[in-house]
């Protein structure tokens, strides 16, 4: 078993790039989504896609600590629409492989294009 981070270039505005270090555990990467009704957690705020890698989230989320995943929010990400600590899971993507988070009603899942049918005009 092996894990570690690295880090993700993520465009925040035109003018800052962030360096987002992402949990990787046996080749694969942490991505926070939110698979219950209500509000979703990367579809809700705006597509800030800091906060589906980010490790220090995922590390609460791991360690069932709300308390500091609240203090990390607060101050890392203080405008975040949060859908709650309790309706957040980790899913594990394949290292380097694209994938979309699909969104009905808050209800996150993660898509990968071959879950896709493609038609080509």
């Amino acid at each position: 078993m092996s894990w570690g981070f690295d880090s993700l270039s993520i465009r925040q505005s035109k003018k800052e790039i962030l360096m987002v270090q992402k949990y990787i555990k046996d080749n694969k990467v942490a991505v926070i989504i939110s698979p219950c009704y209500g509000g979703g957690w990367y579809s809700w705020n705006q597509g800030i896609t800091d906060i589906l890698f980010d490790c220090q989230l995922v590390q609460c989320i791991l360690e069932n600590d709300e308390k500091n995943f609240l203090s990390i929010l607060k101050e890392k990400y203080p405008s975040i629409f949060n859908t709650g600590f309790e309706e957040l899971s980790i899913e594990w993507v394949e290292l380097d492989k694209s994938f979309h988070i699909h969104e009905y009603d808050g209800y996150e899942t993660i898509m990968y294009k071959e879950d896709y049918e493609w038609i080509k005009a």
